[in-house]
């Protein structure tokens, strides 16, 4: 609907709603299931049939199915969760067969296209190709016209038996008769029905999240949802079905990137977006990065937040792969403020440079005052600040130094893991030096190779005070790569209005709570006060004249 819309350039969607009527009383649950006498069924008079369901062409059906747990009760109910009663004014004849016949050229009223009738076929016979799978029955289709669907279990000496067929309207289907009961048949393991199509549709969540998942794991998902096993062939030509829709859906969200970028713009005024392609491809430009960070985001970093910025970048699970950078800041109450981020090809000094060059852009940040990036001390991103922000300072993770550390195979031995973090958050000099003492008594290749990092990158006593943070971790990325788990695998459109939203709510979500605040500080400032107060009365003061 929306791609017609954005085609035909409309300012207005405009639907058109058929209303039918539905029957006042609603079907008789306990006439469901059971099989009806000779009388009743060789009667025309629909007003006892036991179950109606209506389908409307014009809506795209989702022929998902998936039960809530697996029954061993054999009931016909649970097919008909959202059965309503309608009413039936068609003149029904039987077939020679004893089955319901209608004639599409004798039917009155409206007559939909038979592209309309066969999406309302397919409709019909996923549903109850859906229940046969989950009964563990196959079918035997009796009849499948445009007007008619009947369908009997494939055991002889079971008497399940379905008939659907379509209403006045040419648009409805109506389940004219269903009886019986799976009592002489066996459930089966292998199922017919369980075919590529079907499993597409079951699976393709599973699919979706994770592209790369094997075909066993899917055999084993379905064994467990739908107790069906489903052959290898089956199982890898619905995951090439469902990869090859994930495929398109990627490749027209790279192409509407622009007009993305152009609505942000237009409806975030002050806010900046960028993309990036590679001319060089001869056909058509290649995608390469896209940029983004809006006006509340930038301005409150600027108002509101300490200067350190966290840099860092996850990787993306789409089908494309990719990487996206973020910078991410403290805000006055210690928790987490995104300030930009983008998607690149991968993570080198020229995609980080793309993205700290207008990250200097939107802030305008004086030279003259202080700022601090801190970052997981790879060289491509030290390069890219070095080049772009060069009076800027740089922190490393220590938990990334420290994970370096371990690492390293003559360190693996070594237990001092303890006093490298303990040497790490020593707020003076003195304390560090000692710290350290004890650590190049254990080991001086230990010592040597932590003082061999710039003591002022990691080391807390050596930090600017201007910039107001002992952090010694980059939590605050990590918090962000954490917070976007759940949307890594979505395509870049999806990806990118997921980000606008949680951003938009956490700032909203802020935004009340500082309407609330009765005090002239944050509630985390307040706490850490009031902690120092009372670590405060455990003091002892000495008074003395002079100096001493």
């Amino acid at each position: 609907m929306l791609e017609e819309y954005d085609k035909r350039n409309l300012d207005n969607i405009e639907f058109n709603i058929d209303i039918i009527p539905y029957a006042s009383e609603p079907p008789n649950p306990n006439l469901i299931g059971q099989t009806p006498n000779s009388n009743t069924e060789t009667q025309p008079n629909t007003t006892q049939s036991s179950g109606v369901v209506l389908v409307d062409s014009d809506i795209e059906p989702d022929f998902e199915y998936i039960p809530d747990s697996e029954s061993n009760d054999d009931s016909d109910v649970s097919l008909f969760d959202s059965i309503v009663e309608a009413e039936d004014s068609v003149d029904v004849d039987m077939d020679g067969n004893g089955s319901l016949h209608c004639d599409p050229n004798e039917m009155g009223g409206h007559h939909s296209s038979d592209e309309e009738n066969g999406v309302t076929r397919m409709m019909v016979k996923d549903v109850v190709k859906g229940y046969a799978i989950q009964e563990g029955f196959e079918l035997n289709r009796l009849k499948n016209d445009q007007c008619r669907y009947t369908a009997k279990c494939f055991n002889d000496t079971c008497d399940w038996r379905i008939h659907v067929s379509s209403l006045p309207d040419g648009r409805s289907f109506i389940i004219r008769s269903i009886c019986g009961r799976h009592i002489q048949c066996r459930r089966g393991k292998k199922n017919k029905e369980a075919i590529s199509p079907w499993i597409a549709v079951v699976a393709g969540k599973s699919i979706n999240s994770n592209p790369t998942i094997s075909a066993k794991s899917l055999k084993n998902e379905l064994h467990d949802n739908f107790r069906v096993e489903c052959s290898s062939q089956s199982v890898y030509r619905a995951k090439k079905k469902v990869l090859k829709t994930l495929r398109a859906d990627h490749e027209n969200s790279y192409a509407e990137i622009r007009k993305y970028g152009n609505i942000l713009i237009k409806m975030n005024p002050g806010s900046m977006d960028k993309v990036h392609v590679n001319t060089d491809v001869k056909d058509s430009p290649k995608f390469e990065r896209f940029f983004v960070s809006f006006r509340a985001m930038q301005t409150g970093f600027v108002k509101g937040c300490r200067p350190l910025i966290g840099l860092d970048g996850c990787h993306l699970s789409s089908a494309y792969g990719g990487v996206l950078l973020s910078a991410c800041a403290m805000d006055a109450d210690n928790g987490i403020f995104p300030l930009a981020y983008c998607v690149v090809e991968s993570e080198n000094t020229d995609s980080w440079s793309f993205f700290l060059q207008f990250l200097h852009e939107i802030l305008q940040w004086n030279t003259q005052k202080a700022i601090c990036f801190m970052t997981d001390h790879q060289k491509g991103v030290l390069t890219a600040i070095k080049n772009e922000w060069p009076t800027a300072g740089n922190r490393y993770c220590f938990r990334h130094i420290s994970a370096n550390f371990n690492a390293k195979k003559e360190f693996s031995s070594l237990d001092i893991n303890g006093l490298l973090w303990q040497a790490a958050k020593e707020g003076s000099e003195a304390g560090f030096k000692q710290v350290m003492e004890k650590i190049k008594v254990i080991s001086v290749g230990a010592y040597n190779w932590l003082m061999s990092i710039p003591i002022n990158s990691w080391a807390r006593h050596c930090f600017d005070d201007r910039i107001k943070s002992d952090h010694i971790t980059n939590n605050m990325s990590e918090f962000f790569n954490s917070w976007i788990k759940d949307d890594r695998d979505k395509p870049i459109l999806t990806l990118m209005e997921c980000l606008r939203r949680k951003v938009m709510v956490r700032f909203s979500e802020k935004w009340d709570e500082g309407e609330k605040m009765n005090d002239t500080i944050s509630p985390y400032a307040r706490r850490r006060l009031n902690e120092a107060v009372d670590d405060g009365r455990k003091l002892i003061v000495y008074h003395g004249r002079g100096v001493s």
